[in-house]
């Protein structure tokens, strides 16, 4: 329900990392935006501890990204997309 009521992008991930969080329980949780060659910037984040150090708003060269959790991305997207419609 809360994402529903998101009046942006940014608004939209926050809310979305704080559920995923409640969710699963993981330590962190980032949302990444790829630009066209796989460099990833990290959009929003939700951490458990506070004390640890955030990633938000840091960028990531595409060679962090191993080609296999970059097809990995474009099924889940694909997947998203299909159930959209």
């Amino acid at each position: 329900e809360r994402l529903q009521y998101s009046k942006d992008l940014t608004g939209l991930c926050s809310v979305a990392v704080e559920e995923v969080q409640k969710l699963t329980g993981y330590d962190r949780v980032m949302i990444y935006r790829f630009d066209e060659n796989w460099n990833g910037n990290v959009v929003a984040e939700k951490l458990s501890r506070p004390s640890v150090d955030s990633y938000e708003g840091l960028w990531f060269p595409s060679s962090d990204i191993p080609p296999q959790a970059r097809q990995h991305f474009l099924q889940v997207l694909d997947l998203l997309l299909l159930g959209m419609k």
